[in-house]
């Protein structure tokens, strides 16, 4: 392994390049901590821990997880948890009365993970993904209760991360149905995709604090947040060898709980003067632009956000912010947006929470990059594989759901797009029947795909726009911009069954938008499906039926 001039060949060194490596992220600027005012009135000091809280949250445990730096796995906590839970409320409460998080809790490792791309042999291409301890996470979750409650008003609508009813799903939906909106009126929407540098691990933990503060975090559990940051080591495991602890100067704690509801970055929202979205920490702006007026809105609220930046020490990647201009044609007025003197680059394509967006939403280039991956995928990996039934196991687990994420904002409506995607699953079902004893020709795909419970691909997107709008008319799905533009229908004679109204689209693409389909694909089921009436198991087992 290398690092800039510096080699490592043991395991202890490769372990101590990795430390250096991570820890080159943290630091803790002096600066002066304003006062600021967000203007909540409300106020939160204290939380009470029963043993019904704690015992809850041990059963829960995945028994699945390994232990962490504290040495217990899950499975010991989750089987005695009815013996341990009220020792632990006792010991979590005083914790809490005194502020004290414990120090031995606030150990974490850190396993570097290969980002996929770049030379392995370069720390630099590798990611730190940090294991927590498992008492420390029961104990984060359960003050992760309490506040929530009084923090969930607190976050602004536009942000989907964090947010129990919130999704990538519903971030991409909602800015979906913006694009499909202008499109219809011929407009051209610019899109902003902004890039924070290690946002949450430079996060100045001060500043943090104040902001908490500010937005009605006091007494007792104000001082115990401020214990919880402080004073946090991690140390590298690779290899089987461990590096020497490193202090943790910055930010908030990854792989933990508490961690995402920081609120830190919250208070960006009252700058920005056009609409936008947020998941943690990624941003995207967006403006319809049809007079000069509509640019210079999206180039104001670029400077705002670049003087937020400097004020809460955090750092804008300018090189990889990017603009995406959207509209139906080739008429696309371009616009140079400008970050502190540097002109960001426009793209013919970007990657948004893991779905490809093009200017004109055409599903075509995700499709196409799905296909063509996971073909070499399961060609390459299945080789030496003699049991089917393993076979299935990695198909299910590994490639059809690469292939189905975000289904519901770009699922595809020309022939030959479904055709492209249904291709990789066919021709795995073509090797399992090699397995079977058949030639890769003569494999009757819809037999052996039944055998081993393997649908269409249409089918199961269908499945899933109908799960999508269960959810979001139920309120699981919690997003009240997408709620407000379903429409429902009152039944006035006994031939029409129609649940939702069905919007009138003067264009075939905004007919097979995302909430578009959902309405209609929703209209369409049989009678004996109840979208008002049933738990989300009994909606899924009716669906597996129908």
């Amino acid at each position: 392994m290398k690092l800039d001039s510096r080699n490592a060949e043991c395991a202890a060194e490769k372990c101590e390049l990795f430390a250096d490596f991570f820890s080159s992220v943290y630091s803790d600027a002096n600066i002066p901590i304003p006062d600021f005012d967000f203007g909540w009135n409300f106020t939160v000091s204290q939380c009470h821990i029963s043993p019904s809280d704690v015992q809850q949250r041990l059963e829960a445990l995945d028994t699945r997880k390994s232990a962490g730096p504290d040495d217990i796995p899950p499975v010991i906590l989750k089987f005695c948890a009815s013996v341990l839970a009220p020792h632990l409320a006792i010991f979590f409460s005083a914790l809490l009365a005194h502020s004290i998080f414990p120090s031995r809790l606030k150990r974490g490792y850190v396993i570097p993970v290969f980002v996929a791309s770049g030379d392995p042999n370069n720390v630099k291409n590798y990611r730190p993904i940090v294991i927590q301890s498992t008492i420390a996470k029961v104990y984060e979750i359960i003050i992760l209760d309490h506040l929530y409650f009084h923090f969930r008003k607190c976050i602004h609508p536009e942000q989907h991360g964090f947010l129990c009813g919130r999704s990538t799903i519903s971030n991409l939906l909602e800015f979906q149905d913006y694009i499909m909106k202008a499109f219809s009126d011929s407009d051209q929407v610019d899109c902003v995709y902004l890039d924070f540098s290690k946002a949450f691990d430079r996060i100045i933990r001060r500043l943090l604090i104040a902001k908490l503060k500010a937005y009605g975090v006091s007494g007792s559990l104000l001082k115990w947040l401020n214990s919880y940051l402080k004073g946090r080591t991690l140390i590298v495991k690779f290899d089987g060898s461990f590096s020497r602890p490193v202090l943790v100067l910055s930010g908030v704690p990854q792989g933990s709980h508490l961690g995402p509801l920081c609120l830190f970055m919250n208070d960006i929202g009252s700058i920005i003067l056009c609409s936008f979205l947020e998941y943690a920490d990624d941003i995207k702006l967006f403006n319809r632009i049809r007079v000069q007026r509509d640019y210079e809105v999206l180039q104001e609220t670029l400077i705002n956000i670049f003087n937020w930046c400097h004020a809460n020490v955090m750092d804008l990647n300018e090189t990889k912010c990017v603009v995406l201009s959207f509209k139906r044609g080739f008429d696309i007025t371009e616009h140079d947006y400008v970050i502190h003197n540097t002109v960001l680059k426009r793209v013919a394509s970007a990657r948004d929470l893991g779905v490809i967006m093009t200017p004109s939403l055409s599903p075509f280039e995700h499709i196409t990059m799905r296909a063509n991956s996971l073909l070499g995928f399961i060609l390459r990996s299945t080789k030496v594989f003699n049991s089917p039934y393993t076979l299935v196991i990695l198909f299910k687990s590994l490639v059809r759901p690469i292939l189905e994420y975000g289904s519901v904002i770009w699922s595809p409506f020309q022939r030959n797009h479904r055709e492209l995607l249904e291709s990789v699953q066919r021709r795995f079902i073509r090797m399992l029947g090699i397995r079977l004893g058949f030639t890769y020709r003569t494999t009757p795909v819809d037999d052996v795909g039944s055998l081993f419970d393997l649908p269409p691909l249409e089918v199961r997107r269908e499945h899933t726009d109908l799960l999508t709008l269960f959810r979001l008319v139920n309120g699981i799905l919690d997003c009240p911009s997408l709620l407000d533009q379903i429409d429902f229908t009152v039944c006035r004679g006994t031939r029409s069954r129609s649940i939702f109204r069905r919007q009138f689209h003067n264009t075939y693409y905004s007919y097979h938008s995302g909430l578009s389909r959902l309405l209609r694909t929703g209209s369409n089921v049989p009678t004996h499906i109840d979208f008002f009436n049933e738990s989300l198991y009994s909606f899924k087992r009716k669906l597996k039926l129908m």
